[in-house]
């Protein structure tokens, strides 16, 4: 099994540094918003000796700090950040990703803008974490085309979002992935919902990341 000890980096164009480890990356991000962004990437490499092993979890309620949604067996949160904005990362089968960020009641949020900077982000990680002892052995290969615009049903209602394809190249083996930004409101506040996964994966996660943002709920 490859693995990399965890390590800091500075990211350029707005970004500050922040831990980066095999699986997700953590990055905060200024600018483009009324108030500051704090965005967490999860990334997903659905490379075996790139993936740590998980016990898998059982089916369950996540419920905390007044964010809860449920989520089927064999998804388990690993991260739950409060920082300018509320950020919990939640893995799933076959190394996909579902990031939901809340922010502060009446803030106007740029989807646009987050997307952006979770693609540059994501880029950096990856790059960094596939390089080891000066030897680079892969990286985000770039976009064939920009993000497109996407509607998805969030309990019963048309949202939003944009759906971003892009491939992980690790030794010369191209691993396309596709990525979904998802933006609504719950009360008052706005909610960024981030899916990830393989393309080759994705038929076992897609009724995962649904019942996921189909019980999303935030507590005034």
């Amino acid at each position: 099994m490859l693995t990399t000890a965890p390590a800091r980096t500075r990211v350029p164009d707005g970004f500050e540094p922040g831990p980066l480890r095999i699986g997700r990356a953590v990055f905060r991000y200024h600018g483009g918003v009324r108030a500051r962004l704090v965005i967490l990437i999860a990334l997903s490499f659905a490379v075996a000796p790139l993936a740590g092993c998980r016990t898998r979890a059982p089916a369950g309620r996540y419920q905390k700090d007044g964010l809860s949604f449920e989520h089927p067996e064999g998804w388990q949160v690993t991260n739950d950040l409060q920082k300018r904005a509320r950020t919990v990362t939640v893995m799933g089968p076959a190394h996909a990703v579902l990031t939901i960020s809340v922010f502060a009641p009446h803030l106007d949020v740029s989807l646009d803008t987050f997307v952006n900077a979770a693609s540059k982000a994501r880029g950096d990680g990856v790059k960094k974490e596939l390089t080891v002892a000066g030897v680079n052995l892969g990286g985000e290969t770039p976009a064939t085309a920009p993000a497109t615009p996407i509607k998805r049903s969030v309990a019963g209602k048309q949202v939003r979002g944009y759906e971003e394809h892009f491939t992980i190249e690790v030794v010369s083996v191209p691993v396309p992935h596709t990525s979904e930004y998802l933006i609504f409101k719950v009360g008052d506040r706005a909610v960024i919902v981030m899916e990830q996964v393989a393309d080759k994966e994705r038929h076992r996660a897609t009724s995962g990341f649904q019942r996921i943002v189909d019980t999303i709920a935030v507590a005034p």
